[in-house]
C-alpha cells in the first residue's frame, strides 16, 4: 500500500456543502477506512467544495474510488501525488472536468497561506 496525499474538488451545478460531505463520510466512515482513507480536510473556498484527503492504496485509481464513494452523486476531481513510490509521477490527476483556471488556483493557494 502506498500513502496519497489528493486534492479532492466535487464539481457539478449544485456542490455539496462541507457539512454534508462531513455527514457522508461519518455515515460510511467505517467502509472508507477500509478502502484506505485516512483523513480529509477542506480548504477555504467560497466557490468550490474542495479538500485535502490522505488515503492508504494500491494505486491512484484506488484512491479515484474512495473519493467518489463520499459523495456518489456528484462527479469529483482528483489529483494525487504518492509519497512512497519514488518510480510514479509526482502529480496523478483523473480528469472528469476541464481543469481549474489559473484565476481559481491562485485564490486557493492565496487562501492556504492566509490559514
Amino acid at each position: 500500500m502506498s500513502t496519497f496525499v489528493s486534492m479532492i474538488t466535487w464539481a457539478g451545478d449544485t456542490r455539496p456543502h462541507h457539512v454534508e460531505i462531513r455527514a457522508a463520510i461519518d455515515a460510511r466512515f467505517q467502509d472508507l477506512r477500509d478502502a484506505g482513507f485516512h483523513s480529509l480536510v477542506f480548504l477555504p473556498d467560497d466557490h468550490a467544495c474542495t479538500a485535502v484527503m490522505v488515503a492508504s492504496c494500491g494505486d491512484d485509481g484506488d484512491v479515484a474510488r474512495i473519493a467518489s464513494a463520499i459523495w456518489p452523486d456528484r462527479a469529483v476531481r482528483v489529483e494525487s501525488m504518492c509519497f512512497d513510490d519514488d518510480v510514479v509521477p509526482a502529480w496523478i490527476g483523473r480528469e472528469e472536468e476541464p481543469p481549474p483556471t489559473d484565476a481559481y488556483l491562485a485564490a486557493v493557494f492565496r487562501a492556504v497561506v492566509a490559514a
